[in-house]
């Protein structure tokens, strides 16, 4: 099929008529800009092929253009097979389809089906969900793309992929064995799904077999396990028996019970001998005790006498500190009134100062309000001439009412008048009137003279005596510009009535004068501003405060107010002699304060002093009374008695306890402790292990009596066999199981090599672009004409993996591959790419123009895009919408 015209009309924002004509058969570039309608140019030959005209809903809504209720309208017109076609499809509102065929004309449902069977699609049966539901376009789904969809690989539909099937059939035969093979393939896929997974794992019969195999051998294993488990309890029971007999032949509890016995009496004695040893170790204990007693208070003696001598010493020489601070303290109290006086006397100094600073501050004050106020007068003055001169420059321009949209009004009517008299004077006619010796005109009341000009601008009569009147009529029908001319005069010398003016200029004069004024009276305002920027009443406010403030500073001052520079040179002096007092007040007040830190300091060191001779006076006192209570309790002689019999008592206690502790050594009373304790432990565990015999050997003879009712044996054996025969099933299916895998190996390697085969047409078309674009790359595809990937340097990279750009390139490859084979096949599609090459780079971009004009050497390519530029250089013919546009509407203008 190839396009040769397209006609849209109110198709979305294709409201104003779109004419494209004579298509090529090759390659063409549509070209508009960004939002001028091309992607809904390729919807709208969409929709004429493949919508159904009267469609309702959404779908049918969707196509009229925003906040419209039209008709859209599309017509193609085409050819297929060598034969020429017209097609017409209109929408929502009386919707309509017509198919003009060389068989002659059909409408609405039969031109519908008549167009499906020419192209070879399924119509929708029921409205398409959205623009993008491309399911029952055909071949024409995978070779008309949309803006944005070029780079998701082909997507075919079902008819679309059925075309390319029954083609590449007609191309390469039945390469895959026919019904009969494809039968075969099928029933070993379906005997290998029931025997394993599609990972190769048993399944169905295979794994219960397996199953069976597995249960067998653990129930045989279970059997052997019991019988193992009942051999060991007979043999348990054996070594119970043996021991138990070796007990009773030996005696062994008797002799535990003896063994007892004698550690229990080693054991009372070496009590005895601990509770000896423990008395003797109290008695030094005890002896230590006293011994400590005496020693302390022998020291705590011979403490205080120390304490009461070293107390003496320290008392003596604190009085004599304290005497020495007591006399420091007098020294410093006299120095420190003799400053305090002479601080007086400067704080008395410092104050006259102040106070004549005080009177200098109220005089400088006074002769400078005495300066603001002259300053503040002459300023009220000039802003007050100012103002007058503002107000009457303002009543002035108020005096003269015209304005320039007045001047702009009178300049209006002026021309008007002046065209109107143009247009007059060029209706005017010229009159040339000779009259023969002895007759005689007149024009109104004036005779005419032979051989004069007039200049008539109005109906005139002309009276020639005794002969004609002639009429005439400057301007014949046209209008009557005098009366035009005097209506605009009028209007003119009205508005200068009321403007109160004699022209055009003396307006522009009284205008210009009162600019002049309003100019005058800003310049005055401007003057007003900077004397009194806050106004003329806030200015005399001032003033009168400045007044009340110079009344006052007067009476303060006791006098008129003196020469500003002479003020303020008074308040210099006053204030160099306040100054100067401070700082001798300041040095005053600091020798003062130094001297009176340091009396504090002294006396706060001659009152310690004092407290610590006072505090270890009584400490001397209160050591010297408690040594001479305690000598008359206890005396010296007495105490150091005391110290020597508590030693002695410390020796002899220390004599015993050695001797205790030597005759408990000797006896071993740790070998003793460990027999006792071993002979209970034996005895219990005897006792312990005949009990545990006993019982073991009543259990274990219960337990075999059970075990030995089962048949043991006999299972084992049957169960042998059970294994064995589940052995041999697996092992057939097993055989089953391989044979299968390695035929369904064969058949999937030998249907790869015929699909590789069966594609081969579409490969090698491919291949012939692809070279062009990236040489030494193949493509690779699948059964169902979807692209997988590129291999690349011996490198298979998958599609999706693919850079965008690189994805969209090969796209179109393949679509341009599969276009050359269905037109080979008698099936020829053309192919619309709607900006499809927009994610190459230059190189690469150069590349597919070539290729594109390689492709449309056999098929009509129509490529939509905004990028004029990039196709300039192809060689293709440009077809511009905004064109197509204008003639369209030149068109309609021209039939109208």
């Amino acid at each position: 099929m190839i396009i040769r015209q397209i006609e849209v009309r109110n198709f979305k924002k294709l409201v104003e008529p779109l004419v494209i004509e004579s298509l090529p058969d090759g390659l063409a570039i549509l070209v508009g800009e960004n939002e001028e309608g091309k992607s809904t140019l390729l919807q709208a030959i969409r929709s004429c092929f493949f919508d159904k005209h009267n469609m309702t809903g959404e779908r049918a809504q969707s196509l009229q253009p925003y906040n419209s209720s039209v008709r859209p309208e599309v017509r193609v017109e085409f050819q297929l097979n060598g034969q020429s076609y017209k097609l017409f499809k209109a929408f929502c509102h009386k919707p309509q389809a017509e198919l003009i065929t060389p068989a002659g004309r059909m409408a609405d449902a039969a031109a519908e089906e008549e167009l499906a069977r020419l192209l070879r699609f399924t119509p929708a049966q029921r409205v398409r969900r959205d623009a993008s539901d491309r399911e029952h376009e055909g071949i024409f789904g995978m070779f008309w793309v949309e803006q944005g969809k070029s780079f998701t690989g082909l997507n075919p539909t079902a008819d679309g992929r059925s075309s390319i099937q029954h083609a590449l059939q007609q191309e390469v035969g039945d390469v895959l064995g026919g019904r009969r093979g494809k039968k075969i393939s099928d029933e070993v896929a379906k005997r290998r799904t029931e025997l394993l997974t599609a990972g190769g794992k048993p399944r169905g019969e295979y794994a219960k077999a397996i199953e069976a195999v597995q249960k067998a051998k653990h129930e045989l294993a279970g059997a052997e396990a019991s019988i193992a488990e009942y051999e060991s309890k007979l043999q348990d029971l054996e070594r119970a028996r043996a021991r138990q007999k070796r007990y009773e032949s030996e005696h062994a509890p008797e002799q535990a019970e003896g063994r007892l016995n004698s550690a229990r009496q080693a054991a009372t004695r070496i009590a005895k001998l601990r509770q000896t040893v423990t008395q003797a170790a109290s008695a030094l204990e005890t002896a230590h005790a006293e011994q400590q007693l005496a020693a302390n208070r022998s020291q705590q003696r011979a403490r205080l006498v120390q304490e009461a001598e070293k107390g003496k010493r320290e008392v003596e020489e604190l009085k004599s500190g304290w005497d020495a601070k007591h006399r420091f303290l007098a020294e410093v109290r006299q120095r420190l009134e003799s400053e305090e006086k002479v601080l007086r006397d400067k704080i008395q100094r410092l104050e006259q100062a102040d106070a004549a600073l005080a009177a200098a501050s109220v005089a400088e004050q006074l002769a400078r309000s005495q300066f603001e106020l002259d300053n503040l007068l002459a300023q009220g003055h000039k802003a007050l001439q100012a103002k007058g001169k503002v107000e009457k420059a303002r009543e002035a321009a108020a005096a003269i009412r015209i304005e320039k949209k007045d001047i702009s009004r009178l300049k209006h009517l002026q021309e008007s008048v002046t065209k109107a008299q143009t247009e007059l004077n060029a209706l005017a006619t010229n009159v040339r009137i000779d009259l023969d010796n002895g007759v005689k005109a007149r024009i109104g009341r004036a005779a005419v003279v032979s051989g004069s000009e007039y200049r008539l601008m109005e109906t005139t009569t002309i009276e020639i005596a005794d002969l004609a009147k002639v009429k005439i009529m400057p301007g014949g029908e046209i209008g009557n510009p005098r009366a035009e001319l005097a209506k605009a005069q009028e209007k003119l010398k009205t508005e200068l009535a009321q403007l109160g003016v004699s022209g055009l200029a003396e307006a522009d004069a009284r205008l210009e004068e009162r600019q002049n004024q309003l100019t005058e009276a800003k310049s005055a305002e401007s003057i007003v501003e900077a004397h009194a920027p806050d106004g003329i009443d806030t200015l005399q406010v001032r003033i009168a405060e400045i007044r009340g403030e110079l009344q006052r500073l007067t009476e303060l001052a006791g006098g008129k107010p003196k020469p500003l520079k002479e003020a303020a040179t008074a308040v210099a002096d006053a204030k160099r002699t306040r100054d100067a007092a401070e700082q001798e007040r300041m040095a005053a007040e600091k020798r003062a304060k130094v001297t009176s830190e340091e009396f504090s300091a002294a006396r706060t060191a001659e009152a310690g002093a004092n407290a610590g001779y006072q505090a270890d006076a009584q400490r001397l006192r209160e050591s010297e009374e408690r040594l001479t209570n305690e000598r008359a309790q206890v005396p010296d002689a007495e105490l150091h008695k005391a110290v020597i019999a508590a030693s002695d008592r410390v020796t002899s206690a220390e004599q015993t306890a050695a001797a205790a502790n030597k005759e408990l050594e000797d006896a071993d009373p740790e070998s003793v402790d460990l027999e006792l304790r071993v002979a209970e432990d034996a005895l219990n565990q005897l006792r312990k292990e005949m009990g545990d015999l006993a019982e073991r050997v009543i259990r274990r003879e219960s337990e075999l009596r059970v075990t030995g009712a089962q048949g043991l044996g006999e299972r084992k054996q049957q169960l042998e066999a059970e294994v064995e025969s589940a052995k041999t099933a697996l092992a057939s299916f097993e055989r089953q199981a391989k044979t299968i895998e390695l035929l369904y190996s064969v058949l999937v390697e030998a249907e790869r090599t015929a699909k590789e085969t069966y594609l081969a047409p579409v490969s090698q078309r491919v291949q012939s672009y692809l070279k062009l674009l990236l040489p030494g790359a193949e493509l690779r595809l699948n059964e169902d004409m979807e692209i997988v990937g590129l291999r690349r340097d011996q490198v298979v990279e998958d599609f999706q993996l693919l850079s965008l750009g690189t994805r969209e390139q090969l796209a179109v490859l393949t679509r341009l591959a599969f276009a050359d084979l269905l037109r080979e096949k008698g099936q020829p599609a053309p192919v619309l790419l709607d900006d499809a090459i927009v994610y190459a780079d230059d190189e690469r971009f150069k590349r597919m123009v070539h290729i594109l004009r390689k492709a449309a050497e056999k098929t009509q390519i129509l490529v939509f895009t905004c990028h004029e530029r990039d196709y300039e250089g192809s060689g293709a013919p440009l077809i511009r919408l905004a064109d197509c546009r204008m003639r369209a509407g030149a068109s309609s203008a021209a039939d109208a």
